[in-house]
């Protein structure tokens, strides 16, 4: 995905079937709490981009509906967007 939108934009993630999301990376030292996505639509969720961010390599820590614990997915295992 092209990041020289990313200044402008937040990313839009979407991940079916899941009741919570968080961004993982080196930019959070792989944190599964401290970057949690906003839901703005069904399987959808929102990513307000910040500075450090590699999206190429970006992985979420998402919890199921009915599950104890999550689990982390990589990429290509979700779809990412901008925001319009």
């Amino acid at each position: 995905m092209d990041q020289s939108n990313a200044q402008h934009r937040n990313v839009v993630v979407r991940i079916p079937g899941v009741v919570a999301v968080a961004a993982l990376g080196e930019f959070n030292n792989w944190s599964t709490v401290s970057t949690v996505l906003e839901r703005i639509g069904t399987d959808q969720w929102e990513l307000r981009w910040q500075p450090g961010i590699d999206l190429r390599n970006l992985c979420f820590f998402v919890w199921d509906s009915g599950r104890i614990g999550g689990r982390v997915l990589r990429p290509p295992a979700y779809q990412l967007g901008w925001q319009s």
